[in-house]
């Protein structure tokens, strides 16, 4: 049996700012609020790489070498691990620090999402 990839794309409502996280299966037409969804490009917005690429040493991911702000009205919202079989989500509230701590192996790729400036990977 043919092992399913995981297309680990991000997509985002323009109206209310939902996000879509999409495994598997197409995602031509996929809307929200009667609007097609866009597709979210990691480290495609006109910001602050050392306060929102994710930082890994050892088990410990931070958002940013220079800890982001975590602010009511600027913050992570979430980071994500994908180690190509799963995907973890730690879910952040302002004022709690964006470190967290994963068994991680080597071969993951990160994201980050920042209320202001986008989807962010390392």
């Amino acid at each position: 049996m043919e092992k399913i990839k995981m297309k680990n794309q991000f997509f985002k409502c323009s109206k209310c700012g939902s996000i879509v996280y999409a495994v598997v299966g197409t995602t031509n037409g996929l809307t929200c609020c009667g609007v097609p969804m866009k597709k979210m490009n990691p480290n495609s917005t006109d910001a602050a790489n050392e306060k929102h690429v994710p930082h890994i040493e050892g088990n410990k991911i931070s958002v940013g070498s220079v800890i982001h702000p975590m602010t009511p009205e600027h913050h992570i919202s979430f980071i994500a691990i994908n180690n190509k079989d799963s995907m973890y989500f730690k879910f952040l509230n302002p004022n709690e620090a964006p470190v967290i701590n994963y068994n991680l192996k080597g071969d993951e790729i990160v994201y980050e999402y920042c209320n202001l400036h986008g989807l962010w990977k390392k």
